[in-house]
């Protein structure tokens, strides 16, 4: 998970304790770990940025946080838990969660050249967990990522070529590292935002992070991953 206001709850919930990280202490890559049933279950938590206090977002931190839980703790399934932004156009709603589906794209990953044209969008295959969906007010939904909180007219029709319903920062490049190792991925997604809403993407943010926190908790623990 990027953020620790995200990631506290299921840490209070779940009982899990702080864990010395098998890899180098200078990274800001915090761990959390514990077990549910039969199940262990670690969690991996971007950490701050050393220099600006606030929490490690966006694609960067995603993709080494994912490689060193996937490299250090070799998981049977990696979660990717969290907020993000939604399409009205798609049947969006603020406080909606969606299970993603089929596969999670890049949109601000422009690269006009035959063959990097495809790579810049990527397409990383989720792993086939829609039927938890059902009859627990969750929907199912294509995710794409970029490193801006807002979107422009380019990362817009990117996005609905490819039938984007949640843009976030983090998802496609938790994707690309899994798909190095061959791990699935399961993403979880509350919406705080309407990409194609008159409101500024940062103010609805600001407004319904809360909530959006509370849902992704909620449906993360009625998924019941855990049960399994």
């Amino acid at each position: 998970m990027a953020m620790e206001a995200e990631a506290a709850p299921v840490i209070k919930q779940l009982k899990l304790a702080p864990a010395t990280p098998p890899w180098n202490p200078r990274l800001p890559m915090r761990l959390y770990g514990g077990t549910i049933g039969s199940t262990e279950v670690t969690l991996t938590l971007s950490g701050k940025d050393a220099v600006h206090g606030v929490d490690l977002v966006a694609t960067q931190p995603a993709v080494l946080a994912a490689f060193l839980t996937i490299e250090h703790l070799n998981p049977d399934l990696v979660i990717n838990a969290g907020t993000a932004g939604g399409f009205q156009a798609m049947g969006a709603e603020i406080g909606d969660v969606y299970l993603g589906c089929d596969s999670v794209f890049f949109h601000d990953r422009r690269i006009p050249i035959d063959g990097f044209d495809s790579y810049g969008v990527g397409e990383y295959v989720c792993a086939a967990f829609s039927n938890m969906a059902v009859g627990k007010g969750i929907k199912v939904g294509r995710i794409s990522s970029g490193n801006s909180l807002d979107a422009n007219e380019q990362d817009i029709e990117i996005m609905r070529i490819n039938k984007i319903a949640v843009k976030d920062m983090e998802a496609a490049a938790i994707g690309w590292v899994a798909s190095l190792f061959n791990v699935p991925v399961m993403y979880l997604k509350a919406i705080t935002d309407l990409v194609d809403h008159h409101e500024k993407t940062a103010d609805q943010f600001d407004h319904n992070f809360a909530l959006a926190v509370c849902r992704t908790f909620n449906s993360f623990i009625e998924c019941a991953i855990f049960k399994a």
